[in-house]
């Protein structure tokens, strides 16, 4: 075989497997249907959980596509989402949201304790990557706010700013504690 042709075969040989993995990103991306459904039925904010779910699909795609850490990112970063987005769900379900000041409180409270607990959830699996941690952290740290926003929406933008930052303040020392050098 010429080189050309042997180059052209082995561009036409990567191409196909290119393909081939974004094809099976798309087809993962059907377990997160029912993730959609929740994020779409538990905000008030229609736009804010249709960018939301948007920008989840996007994000999902490109980190099953890209693989590695980030692909092995993606489910404990829905898992972590699923902290804050079903604990207000289940605080709206109790009747404990509303317009009132001391519900909006209570909301922002939920939503940074709940981010916190998804922070455990990432910090401890960020942990567990090997030097592959901080491309896991920030993948799932992203995807996990995706999923929780429309859920934390409840009290505003500081709900959403007070999940995140709930998450980052768990994860990332647990996540980075054990790259530490020993003493």
């Amino acid at each position: 075989m010429e080189p050309a042709e042997t180059l052209a075969l082995e561009r036409r040989a990567r191409r196909a497997y290119e393909r081939g993995r974004l094809g099976r990103a798309f087809l993962l991306t059907a377990w997160l249907l029912p993730v959609l459904a929740a994020m779409i039925g538990s905000c008030r904010v229609l736009a804010l959980s249709g960018v939301s779910g948007s920008l989840l699909m996007l994000a999902a795609v490109g980190l099953w596509w890209r693989g590695q850490a980030y692909g092995r990112a993606v489910g404990p970063g829905v898992g972590a989402g699923l902290v804050p987005l079903g604990a207000t769900i289940s605080t709206a379900a109790l009747g404990h949201l509303g317009p009132a000041l001391t519900c909006w409180q209570v909301c922002l409270t939920i939503c940074v304790t709940a981010g916190a607990l998804a922070g455990l959830v990432v910090g401890h699996r960020a942990a567990q990557q090997g030097s592959d941690r901080r491309s896991f952290l920030v993948s799932a740290g992203v995807i996990a706010v995706l999923v929780g926003a429309p859920g934390c929406a409840f009290a505003g933008a500081a709900g959403i700013i007070g999940m995140s930052l709930g998450l980052a303040a768990v994860s990332t020392p647990l996540a980075l504690r054990s790259s530490l050098p020993a003493r």
